[in-house]
C-alpha cells in the first residue's frame, strides 16, 4: 500500500491491485428477526474472520459497509499473476472458514442459518 501521508488531495498513484468486497448473503433476512445485539454479535464474529484473513495475505482492509468488507490486495507486488492467486486464496479461505468454522459456532449458539 503507498505511504498515504506522501500523497496529496486530488492526488493518485497508479498500482497493480485487486479489489474485493465480501458481502454476507442473505444478511437482512437472516437477521430481520433478531435483536440488535445478537445482530452486532454475527457482524463482528463475521467481519473480524474477514479482516484476519484479508491482512493474513498483507492485504488491506478499505472500508466496512455494513455487512460488507470491501479490501485492497496485492498492493505490495507488481505481478499481477501473483496478486489474481492471492485475491483467489483470499476469497476460498474466507468461504471455508466461514461455513466450516463460524457458522457452526453461530448455529450451536441458536443463531439461524
Amino acid at each position: 500500500m503507498p505511504n498515504l501521508s506522501t500523497l496529496g488531495i486530488g492526488t493518485a498513484k497508479r498500482m497493480n491491485a485487486a479489489i474485493m468486497f465480501f458481502d454476507f448473503e442473505n444478511f437482512t433476512n437472516i437477521t430481520s428477526h433478531l435483536s440488535p445485539e445478537d445482530t452486532l454479535m454475527i457482524l463482528n464474529v463475521a467481519t473480524s474472520t474477514v479482516m484476519r484473513v484479508v491482512r493474513e495475505w498483507n492485504g488491506s482492509v478499505e472500508k466496512h459497509t455494513g455487512d460488507g468488507v470491501m479490501a485492497i490486495i496485492g498492493t505490495e507486488t507488481p505481478d499481477q499473476t501473483i496478486i489474481a492467486r492471492d485475491a483467489i486464496e483470499i476469497a476460498q479461505t474466507i468461504k471455508f472458514i466461514m461455513k466450516s468454522d463460524v457458522l457452526p459456532q453461530l448455529v450451536a449458539q441458536g443463531f439461524p442459518h
